[in-house]
């Protein structure tokens, strides 16, 4: 996490926060899917704009692979473009994250 940490500005954000957001590795291997309705944590919804997915892979602390994509409230049902960009490739960790898609319904 330390890409997503710097951009986010963690170190400004409460325990509560920092856990509405991220979450450990799946206890399993396999397809992981996470949805998103446009609401906070409070399940209010929030204000119409432009959203950042962000999707970091990291080993030992050191990030590894980051996918990265924007979604707009009111956009098209579709396939959402996601951009990955290594931040340190090896040959044995390069699949460690693998086939991610996102959407928009």
């Amino acid at each position: 996490m330390p890409t997503w940490v710097k951009h986010v500005g963690a170190e400004n954000l409460t325990d509560e926060q920092m856990d509405a957001f991220t979450g450990a590795t799946p206890a399993q291997s396999g397809v992981q899917t996470f949805t998103w309705d446009f609401t906070d944590q409070a399940g209010k919804p929030v204000a119409k704009g432009t959203y950042r997915v962000y999707l970091e892979a990291t080993y030992n602390g050191n990030s590894v692979v980051t996918y990265t994509g924007t979604v707009t409230s009111g956009q098209k049902p579709g396939e959402l473009k996601l951009d990955k960009s290594y931040m340190e490739e090896s040959e044995d960790r390069k699949d460690m994250i693998s086939d991610v898609t996102a959407k928009v319904f």
